[in-house]
C-alpha cells in the first residue's frame, strides 16, 4: 500500500481536534456538573465555546441549553436557536428535538412557526 503522508497528516489533525474538542468538552461538563462545589456554568459555557468551534455537536447542543434557560450567559432564544441548529445539522436529536420545539413554540420569534417545526 503507498504512502500518503499528506493524508496522513490530515488525519492526525482531525484526530487531534477531534481529542482536543472532547476534552473541552468534559472540562465543561465538570464545572456545570459539580458535586462537590457550586456549578460554574459561566466557565462551562467559556469551554464549550471552544468545543463547538471544533463542531463538537454535544457541546453546541449543551451551549443552546445554556442560552435558552441563561445559566451563565444571558438568555438569548436567537444564540440558543443557532446552536441547536448547528448540533442538530449533524443529527444530534435531542437538538433537533428542542430546535422544533423553539419554532413551535415561537421562542425568539415575532410568532410561532409550525412549518419550521418540523425538522
Amino acid at each position: 500500500m503507498p504512502r500518503n503522508e499528506q493524508e496522513a497528516a490530515s488525519l492526525r489533525h482531525k484526530a487531534g481536534l477531534s481529542t482536543q474538542a472532547e476534552a473541552l468538552y468534559n472540562l465543561g461538563c465538570m464545572f456545570s456538573d459539580a458535586q462537590e462545589l457550586d456549578p460554574n456554568f459561566a466557565e462551562a459555557v467559556v469551554l464549550w465555546e471552544k468545543a463547538a468551534a471544533y463542531g463538537h455537536a454535544e457541546a453546541q447542543n449543551n451551549l443552546a441549553v445554556m442560552y435558552k434557560q441563561g445559566k451563565g450567559v444571558a438568555q438569548d432564544f436567537a444564540r440558543a436557536r443557532e446552536w441547536y441548529q448547528k448540533a442538530a445539522a449533524q443529527g444530534h436529536t435531542s437538538a433537533q428535538y428542542n430546535l422544533g420545539v423553539m419554532f413551535y413554540q415561537g421562542q425568539g420569534l415575532v410568532s410561532p412557526d409550525v412549518s419550521q417545526a418540523v425538522y
